[in-house]
């Protein structure tokens, strides 16, 4: 929990019966003054809020950022090691012996897999 050392503002709250009595016996279980337990409880749920919040902006920013970057990349030229890598000739993996163009079974995977 934040705390502040400015001087304190006013703040009046009207509410039901029923919801004060709730209040009020939570504040006894807490050991809590209701004051106390109501600020407590106010600034949890704003921080809650306003962090949740964040990371949605922060998603969707990240998302836009990746749109626009993958578009980008799509009108680029592909570099020369990507074209060699994409090649037929390149369709098997160096390490394992698989092929992916053909159905070449006699291959094994390396002791340790």
């Amino acid at each position: 929990m934040i705390q502040h050392a400015t001087q304190p503002s006013r703040m009046d709250l009207r509410i039901p019966q029923e919801v004060r009595d709730i209040i009020d016996h939570a504040t006894t279980m807490e050991g809590r003054t209701r004051i106390d337990f109501v600020i407590a409880a106010a600034l949890e749920r704003a921080e809650q809020v306003v962090e949740r919040r964040k990371l949605i902006r922060l998603s969707i920013q990240d998302q836009e950022l990746l749109v626009a970057s993958l578009l980008e990349e799509q009108l680029e030229e592909p570099s020369q090691y990507v074209k060699e890598q994409s090649s037929p000739e390149k369709q098997s993996h160096p390490d394992y012996g698989i092929s992916t163009t053909g159905s070449d079974q006699s291959k094994k995977f390396p002791e340790g897999l």
